[in-house]
C-alpha cells in the first residue's frame, strides 16, 4: 500500500510549518496535493489527512479493523486518550452510538432558529468596511 502525496520537506520543516500557521500550512497542502495527503512530523511520524467530507464519513462510520488511530494516535495529544476519536473497535462503536442522536438531521433542525440567531447577533458585531 502506498500513501497519498504530501510535502517532501524533511519531518522537521513539516513540523515547523504546522506549529507556526497550521490553517494556512493545511490549506497550502490542500491546493496542492488534494483533499486526502500525507504529512511527515517530529514526533509523530507519518499522516495521511482527509479533507474531503465524504472520505471523513467513510472513515468515521467504516470498519473500525480498517479505519483505526493505531498506537498513540495523532489526536491523542489535542482530544485525549478516550476520545471518539483515538479509542478503537468496540469502544469506538459505543462511543459513536451515544453521540450519534443529538447530531441526528431532527435534532439540529430544533436549534436552527437558535444557531440563526446567534450567527446574526455575531454578524451584527463586525466592524464595516476595516479588516479585523
Amino acid at each position: 500500500m502506498t500513501l497519498p502525496p504530501g510535502p517532501r520537506l524533511p519531518a522537521a520543516l513539516q513540523t515547523l510549518a504546522i506549529t507556526r500557521n497550521p490553517l494556512e500550512y493545511l490549506d497550502r497542502c490542500v491546493r496542492l496535493y488534494g483533499d486526502v495527503f500525507t504529512g511527515n512530523y517530529l514526533g509523530i511520524g507519518r499522516v495521511v489527512w482527509v479533507a474531503d467530507p465524504d472520505g471523513v464519513r467513510e472513515i468515521l462510520t467504516g470498519d473500525p479493523r480498517v479505519f483505526h488511530a493505531g498506537p498513540n494516535g495523532v489526536l491523542e495529544f489535542l482530544v485525549g486518550k478516550k476520545s471518539v476519536f483515538t479509542v478503537e473497535e468496540e469502544q469506538h462503536r459505543r462511543k459513536r452510538r451515544l453521540l450519534l442522536p443529538p447530531f441526528h438531521g431532527e435534532s439540529l433542525q430544533r436549534h436552527v432558529t437558535l444557531f440563526r440567531e446567534i450567527t446574526e447577533r455575531e454578524v451584527a458585531s463586525w466592524p464595516i468596511h476595516q479588516p479585523f
